[in-house]
């Protein structure tokens, strides 16, 4: 189960600018592209008009495309944010947008899982390492055949102590 992706859209995009500016098309013309869900299950984009928004629920409300190319009243849609794609706006804009949200869904839902299995660690009755066992481990960490200077910097450092007593807890 994934995070809903509207919750990370960009909120330097302002949703006003866009309804102005695709309101200022002709009406009864389409002005963006719905992503709408289908009963199947599925979601598919389909060409329509936004006629408002609604900040409260962050979710657009519009018309779609009749079979006729006339924009038919009676198909009643609401779609997030980053379920509209202006015709007005550049693609490459919107790409961003998409991708930018996508990156931060991911950001988030791997900090959720990391947190979860942090706290959901024993903590007692866990045996720890020895300081041999700390020393072959960052040994390992930092082959000597890759960076010599660099490798055996760290183990002298207090970096090297550090990391140890995080693996210790």
């Amino acid at each position: 189960v994934r995070l809903p992706l509207q919750h990370f859209d960009s909120a330097e995009h302002d949703p006003e600018d866009d309804i102005a500016a695709a309101l200022s098309l002709g009406s009864g013309q389409p002005n963006a592209a719905v992503l709408v869900s289908e009963p199947s299950g599925g979601e598919d984009w389909r060409l329509g008009r936004v006629h408002s928004y609604d900040a409260k629920a962050q979710t657009f409300a519009a018309h779609l495309l009749g079979s006729d190319g006339v924009v038919d009243k009676a198909t009643a849609v609401s779609a997030p944010r980053l379920g509209v794609y202006w015709l007005h706006e550049p693609v490459r804009e919107f790409a961003a947008r998409l991708a930018s949200a996508h990156a931060e869904r991911d950001r988030a839902e791997a900090e959720i899982l990391f947190r979860c299995y942090v706290q959901s660690m024993p903590t007692t009755g866990v045996y720890t390492l020895s300081d041999t066992q700390v020393e072959r481990l960052l040994e390992r960490a930092v082959p000597a055949h890759r960076m010599p200077a660099a490798g055996k910097a760290l183990l002298r450092s207090g970096a090297a102590e550090a990391l140890g007593s995080e693996v210790r807890l």
